[in-house]
């Protein structure tokens, strides 16, 4: 992991611990179980770290968690439709591109 995703990924425990929500990088789940979850009601930002695209998975699922805390209107839509169809169009983001944020 380079030194960007390690800080990426101590920004998302750090700001995840403040709000009592549990970060875990699963390696044991089965690829076509998930890629990503965050549950706000079970306090859980999980991430299947065997994905080739696990950093850009954290991003988005640390997305869901930003819009939680923010009670927004996306996090409030059960399936998450509008959110969802975005990412759905996403460009392949890389290490360099999340250090930015």
């Amino acid at each position: 992991m380079t030194s960007g995703a390690m800080r990426f990924l101590d920004h998302v425990r750090e700001s995840c611990a403040e709000y009592g929500v549990e970060v875990v990088l699963d390696t044991a789940c089965r690829k076509d179980k998930f890629v990503g979850t965050f549950d706000g009601e079970a306090k859980v930002l999980k991430v299947a770290a065997h994905e080739d695209d696990w950093l850009l998975t954290m991003a988005h699922e640390y997305g869901h968690f930003q819009q939680w805390i923010a009670k927004h209107p996306l996090w409030d839509d059960a399936d998450h439709g509008v959110f969802d169809a975005v990412m759905a169009s996403k460009r392949h983001l890389d290490e360099a591109d999340l250090v930015k944020l």
